[in-house]
């Protein structure tokens, strides 16, 4: 259940875990549960969400800046250095992704 996978994340009580009980529960306090989010988010580093969220199978992934893209082997390879009329020039070239999906419209 959502409600006990949040609460078992967050460190919620037992009446936080009742407030949040169900979606139209979350949704009706939209506000507050972001705040515990928030709050709860700021108290680890992203490593930690990262290995809690795996071992609660929670599908999740870190969202990077540029420099931790560009900082890696793979991300630098991507920059395509070029010169032009005596100035250097570094670019990503354009991508296109196209994305499938098994559902249906």
């Amino acid at each position: 259940c959502s409600s006990d996978l949040l609460g078992r994340l967050l460190k919620l009580n037992e009446n936080q875990l009742r407030d949040f009980a169900d979606n139209g529960s979350r949704l009706a306090d939209r506000e507050r549960l972001h705040s515990l989010l928030q709050e709860a988010f700021a108290r680890d580093e992203r490593s930690f969400w990262l290995e809690s969220m795996i071992e609660l199978d929670i599908p999740a992934g870190a969202i990077r800046n540029l420099e931790e893209v560009f900082g890696t082997k793979e991300g630098s390879s991507l920059i395509q250095t070029e010169l032009c009329k005596e100035l250097t020039i570094k670019r990503i070239p354009q991508a296109i992704f196209n994305i499938q999906s098994d559902f249906e419209s």
